[in-house]
């Protein structure tokens, strides 16, 4: 089941927009010959504030017992969480758009035993978008990525331990 609410209110010079939900999992049949596992929850929420030509924004989510992980596929007695919290914000001088982001994601996994498993990925990003009219859009971006994983060696994030990539991405968006 999923609920998520919205509240948007707007004048002339500046313009709220908040929400927040969740999801819950219901029962979880146990696979053949696999472990059982917790039903897993989500969380969300949101805000945008903009105030004239400036927008800022922030949003989080938060998975509890996470099923998308190997852990939690190989051994029923795990705790496996994540969230992610993102920030941004927008400045617009037309017909250009001009914006910076950071995101985290933390996932934090607890098999009865072994361990813990830790894994943290950052994203710092730069964007500009020009309006050429008529509904076409070119959009720009270079952004930094980079990812720590404890222990290393961890099955879950493994090929992600140490993981840092600069970015540059360019696109076009055509409205008809």
């Amino acid at each position: 089941m999923s609920v998520y609410g919205t509240y948007s209110y707007e004048t002339e010079d500046w313009s709220l927009q908040v929400g927040a939900g969740g999801s819950w999992e219901g029962n979880v049949e146990k696979a053949d010959g696999g472990p059982n596992r917790e039903e897993s929850e989500f969380y969300q929420a949101g805000l945008l504030i903009g105030i004239e030509d400036f927008s800022f924004g922030a949003s989080f989510e938060f998975y509890h017992d996470d099923d998308l992980f190997a852990a939690t596929l190989e051994n029923g007695d795990v705790v496996a969480d994540r969230w992610v919290l993102g920030v941004g914000a927008a400045y617009e001088m037309e017909p250009w758009t001009f914006g910076i982001g950071y995101s985290i994601l933390q996932a934090d996994i607890e098999v009865a035993g072994t361990p813990d498993e830790n894994f943290t990925q950052q994203r710092a990003a730069l964007t500009a978008n020009y309006d050429l009219g008529s509904g076409i859009d070119l959009d720009g971006e270079l952004a930094y990525t980079w990812t720590d994983a404890d222990p290393e060696s961890a099955p879950d994030f493994a090929e992600l331990a140490d993981y840092a990539a600069f970015e540059i991405g360019t696109g076009i968006a055509i409205e008809f």
